[in-house]
């Protein structure tokens, strides 16, 4: 088995590096050295982050409680859905590390690419299996590619980290058009399923929108395609200058006539591989026995806000279940996990909103499910928008971050709970649109992806009158996604502090409103 073989070859090296750093053999420079290719961080307090890759963002029910039994075995601060559809165990102690890596990876959960200068976690639509406008469901594409990618060795001793995404249609909502690679569904004149290809993209510093290098690639050849993109990445990237590492520097580099020149070329000397299948996923749907329907205000404004007709099932919905910060500490989760499992439901879907979504529920079923949403610990309903703005995880855990992201986030909540108190069937018609639209990232790195918001946060340290390092915000507006018209946010001048997020919220939401 492939990944047998990995976790038998280069998980035993990070165990080692585990115990000597226990042993204070090694310093945390060395640790992370050994430790980021499978997305295991340290964080600011000495624990330790375990990413979970979860492709496309579709996460079955007994994954979850594989992961379930990991926090009633194991200390841990919380679980966290992180921007790129993969679930992040926070706070694990360095002594019970190795064995919740143990733990998970036994159970087919595998961590190699997690982190470092790897292939990362291949991001999907999470709405590809039931969106109205959905070309095809690309969501078993991702799998296969994921699959394939695994046991290529290139793929994991690249210059610097290299993400793919699958996008069920024009809207681009895995945002393949600002990736490394990535793919759009599209049909041809006699309605043969195919992709549109992007190239050269990322965030970050120097943000670039990709190219589009392909009008037309069959799904058999996706996965040459791939092959001869991470050839030529792992060939031709930086590793002299981690600054210019990323394949979008490259392209800077070479200039786009050469940089596709270069490309076809190495697509031209990839052999034939195994022509990708046509599968197709099979989802269960939730479907509890039916309790009686709220009579309440409520109940018809939770439906408005969060429910959305399924798009190939009549009798059916989609649901949004909000998870406030995407966090939900290990009682919350054991016990959410432990009602998934009593539903007959298949599996969920992680968002890059950091929330959850059910694929598909009966709409007989839907008071069922309100009522449990009513009535657990954390708001999953989106009531609030206190936690549901768009956040990194910040500068409490990340070392990278330069400001307490989340924090400012709620306040820009609850300023918009305020603004809407009023308002409350506009603030259900709104809310999935608005919490998309509106993103915080704790520095340049750009993990809320707030270069192509509506409005976005992106933090930095300036210096005061005082002459001490403050936290502020550089404000980005008019940033937007799609197959043909993806747009970089544009950067206003100056900086605004980072209390003052929440005025330009509702300065966004009050612009609206005038047009």
């Amino acid at each position: 088995m492939t990944e047998k073989r990995f976790f038998d070859t280069e998980v035993v090296e990070l165990f080692e590096a585990i115990d000597q750093y226990i042993a204070g053999e090694i310093d945390k420079v060395a640790i992370k050295h050994a430790s980021s290719k499978f997305g295991i961080y340290r964080q600011n307090d000495d624990s330790f982050m375990v990413r979970v890759r979860i492709t496309g963002g579709n996460v079955s029910i007994p994954q979850l409680q594989v992961l379930s039994e990991v926090a009633k075995k194991f200390e841990c601060n919380f679980f966290h859905l992180s921007t790129r559809q993969t679930i992040q165990i926070q706070g694990i102690p360095i002594t019970q590390l190795k064995s919740v890596v143990s733990e998970i990876t036994e159970c087919g959960l595998f961590f190699r690419g997690g982190g470092g200068n790897t292939y990362r976690n291949t991001a999907c639509s999470p709405e590809s299996s039931f969106a109205a406008d959905a070309v095809f469901d690309v969501q078993p594409y991702a799998a296969q590619v994921q699959d394939f990618v695994f046991a290529l060795d290139t793929a994991y001793t690249l210059p610097r980290k290299f993400k793919i995404a699958l996008s069920c249609s024009d809207r681009d909502t895995a945002m393949a058009s600002m990736q490394d690679l990535g793919f759009i569904a599209t049909l041809d004149e006699t309605g043969a399923q195919g992709f549109k290809v992007y190239l050269g993209g990322g965030m970050g510093r120097a943000s670039k929108i990709s190219l589009k290098v392909i009008d037309f690639l069959p799904v058999a050849e996706m996965l040459k395609i791939v092959k001869a993109t991470i050839n030529f990445f792992h060939a031709c990237g930086n590793r002299e200058k981690r600054h210019l590492a990323r394949m979008r520097h490259l392209r800077t580099t070479l200039g786009d006539e050469e940089f596709v020149a270069l490309f076809n070329k190495y697509v031209a000397e990839v052999e034939v591989v195994s022509e990708i299948s046509t599968p197709e996923l099979v989802e269960v749907p939730f479907g509890l026995e039916t309790e009686s329907v709220p009579d309440s205000k409520d109940f018809e404004l939770w439906l408005t806000r969060a429910v959305k007709p399924h798009g190939t099932h009549d009798d059916e919905s989609s649901v949004d279940l909000f998870l406030p910060f995407g966090n939900l500490d290990p009682k919350e989760f054991i016990d959410f996990v432990d009602y998934l499992s009593i539903t007959g439901l298949s599996n969920l879907i992680l968002t890059a909103q950091q929330n959850f979504i059910i694929p598909r529920i009966k709409n007989s079923a839907l008071p069922t499910l309100y009522s449990f949403l009513t009535g657990f610990r954390v708001d999953m309903t989106g009531r609030s928008f206190s936690g549901l703005m768009q956040a990194c995880i910040g500068s409490q855990a990340c070392t990278l971050g330069l400001v307490d992201t989340p924090r400012f986030a709620e306040l820009s909540g609850l300023a918009l709970d305020d603004y809407y108190s009023s308002r409350q069937e506009e603030q259900a018609e709104l809310c999935k649109e608005i919490i998309e639209s509106i993103r915080f990232s704790g520095c340049q790195n750009t993990c809320s992806a707030h270069i192509v918001a509506e409005l976005g946060f992106q933090g930095v340290m300036r210096t005061g009158e005082d002459g001490t390092l403050r936290p502020k915000f550089a404000v980005f507006h008019g940033g937007k996604v799609s197959a043909e018209d993806t747009t970089l946010a544009i950067r206003e001048g100056g900086f605004i502090t980072t209390e003052n997020a929440s005025k330009e919220v509702i300065k966004l939401i009050q612009n609206r409103l005038k047009k």
